[in-house]
């Protein structure tokens, strides 16, 4: 009993694999053009690289922002970078004082 058993394991792994290793090759194998489709991805870049912003800490909170993405206001010939319209409001409410 235990010697059939083991005997169809053996057979149905043994067929797994050479039905594996004879479609792997052509589309018909389901993970076959995703597989293809991702090492082609791989070698070939999508997008240029990006640049990355300097990082500007805001003033009032704390909050570090990228450059590009910070709202500036100039006070006596200095650039201060905000995260929000509320921190930048503070900011001139406290300089005013």
């Amino acid at each position: 009993m235990i010697v059939r058993f083991l005997r169809f394991l053996l057979l149905v792994g043994l067929g797994y694999f050479l039905f594996k290793w004879l479609w792997k090759g052509s589309g018909v194998w389901p993970f076959a053009s995703k597989k293809k489709q991702r090492d082609e991805a791989a070698a070939t870049p999508n997008s240029p690289p990006q640049i990355i912003a300097e990082m500007k800490k805001d003033p009032v909170c704390g909050t570090y922002i990228p450059e590009n993405q910070a709202i500036i206001c100039e006070l006596h010939g200095a650039a201060h970078y905000f995260c929000s319209e509320e921190c930048k409001l503070k900011f001139q409410e406290t300089d005013a004082a």
